[in-house]
């Protein structure tokens, strides 16, 4: 049985570790999100216009999916002139631990 401390040890290391992940998964757990994430891992980098054909939805549903996805950084926002180009942010090591699962 384990004993206080190294019950607050536990409690400290998942809260400080898990809630990033969880909200990573919370976002990835609605089916276009996550179709949007493979796409992604697939061609790196695809504008709103590309998305929406691909997934056969609206422009306007695919800006909100991707708006979310940025929020939460999971992709990042690239300009190229009038459009915007997303792909997946690398530099969040609970994201890259995600993507090897995935793959």
């Amino acid at each position: 049985m384990l004993n206080k401390s190294e019950i607050a040890k536990i409690r400290k290391r998942i809260s400080a570790e898990g809630e990033g992940a969880a909200e990573i998964f919370d976002v990835l757990g609605k089916k276009n999100r996550f179709r949007m994430f493979k796409l992604f891992l697939a061609r790196h980098d695809l504008c709103v216009t590309d998305i929406a054909n691909i997934l056969k939805i609206s422009v306007p549903a695919a800006s909100q999916h991707l708006k979310v996805l940025e929020m939460t950084g999971i992709i990042e926002c690239d300009k190229q002139g009038q459009s915007c180009c997303y792909k997946i942010r690398k530099d969040n090591k609970i994201l890259r631990s995600i993507i090897r699962i995935i793959k």
